[in-house]
């Protein structure tokens, strides 16, 4: 008996925490991509950059979920969400280790909040309204060698980063009304562009972050706007992420989108606008825009195409002028393994303007990185799970 009771006490110590971690789930993607051959622009003093095969793994990601129901409709709710570098390059060279600033734990949209009728909110690390606007109606990747958002909201000299995860950020969704629902995010003065810490200007640096969006879906319409303000927490040179040297500098970004299916196609289309204004009558203005579509041809087969256009920088920086944009043509097979498994065969080609210093995957862009003018293309084999 008493050896009874001895395995009845350990066998309920053991069920204690699986009891605990019920609430929990893990989820994630693997995100596997693969070209042959990169063609990258070459440097500004024109040497060429090696071009041949590599991987590259964007937006590979796991996370932790749970929710607590405490009644009256009322939920406690986490998430830590974390990169998964599953190609490491610790110093930037192949076969090295991982190190502290390539991943760790809740690296990603992660935060602590409470949810109700009433709507969600939570405080933490997340993704602007305005970048989760874009995803709505994007249809193509955001990052990787397939990636279309560099040329919306992330790259361009002059034009600063708007596709932002906030650090030390407050958050509010709405309830959906009826299809319309909205979302709010503020950070505190701790936070800055890209995560970094304003720090030169001392006190007279507020440093925060606006960003807001609202959204109307129904069957497979959906219609999307968002704005984002970085106020008073930017460098004044073209859009980096090092500490403001002007008080009073400010970036703004708008995006309007709109998607819609109809029998085995989706399109969807986005509209962006970046404002820079890094010192007292200084200004910069870049419109961009992404049109894409994917095509169900039958089974687990469809193709999948877009274009994301730059405009030219407009205003008095040093970066403004004509034949400053490019845009970026790409195509694309994919075969359906499974839901949760997916297989890409694509091809992607940017073209710069005369002027244009953009480049695949979020290569440093810039006169001092990119030959004015150059234009970059890959092949890609892709496999992407999702659990």
């Amino acid at each position: 008996m008493h050896k009874k009771l001895i395995v009845v006490a350990v066998a309920g110590a053991l069920a204690a925490p699986v009891t605990a971690l019920a609430q929990t789930t893990i989820y994630g993607l693997f995100n596997a991509e693969w070209s042959p051959k990169v063609d990258q622009p070459n440097t500004s003093t024109g040497a060429a950059r090696a071009d041949g095969e590599g991987f590259n793994s964007g937006a590979s990601r796991i996370g932790f979920r749970g929710e607590e129901k405490m009644g009256g409709g009322l939920s406690a709710w986490y998430q830590c969400e974390s990169e998964l570098a599953i190609f490491p390059r610790g110093n930037g060279a192949q076969g090295t280790f991982i190190d502290s600033t390539d991943a760790f734990w809740c690296t990603r949209n992660s935060a602590l909040g409470l949810r109700g009728a009433w709507g969600n909110f939570f405080v933490g690390s997340w993704d602007s309204p305005l970048k989760r606007a874009s995803a709505v109606t994007r249809i193509t990747n955001e990052t990787g060698w397939m990636g279309s958002q560099g040329l919306t909201l992330r790259q361009g000299t002059g034009s600063p980063n708007m596709s932002q995860r906030n650090t030390d950020s407050f958050n509010y969704d709405t309830p959906n009304w009826a299809g319309f629902s909205g979302s709010l995010q503020a950070t505190t003065k701790q936070s800055s562009l890209d995560n970094t810490q304003p720090t030169a200007n001392g006190s007279s640096t507020e440093g925060r972050i606006y960003s807001l969006s609202a959204q109307y879906a129904t069957g497979r319409l959906a219609v999307v706007a968002g704005y984002t303000r970085n106020n008073e927490n930017r460098a004044t040179g073209g859009g980096g992420t090092a500490a403001p040297t002007n008080p009073d500098a400010e970036d703004t970004a708008t995006l309007l989108g709109v998607k819609y299916g109809f029998g085995p196609v989706d399109l969807g289309f986005t509209w962006t606008q970046r404002e820079s204004n890094p010192a007292p009558g200084q200004n910069g203005k870049r419109k961009g825009f992404n049109l894409a579509g994917t095509w169900t041809i039958a089974g687990p087969h469809s193709l999948i195409a877009g274009i994301a256009v730059a405009d030219d920088l407009e205003g008095n920086l040093a970066q403004s002028g004509s034949d400053t944009g490019a845009k970026q043509l790409q195509i694309g097979y994919k075969y359906g393994f499974s839901k949760r498994t997916v297989g890409t065969i694509g091809y992607v080609k940017l073209d710069n303007d005369n002027n244009g210093v953009y480049s695949l995957t979020d290569l440093a862009s810039g006169t001092a990185n990119v030959q004015l003018g150059d234009s970059a293309k890959a092949f890609v084999l892709s496999l992407t799970h999702s659990f």
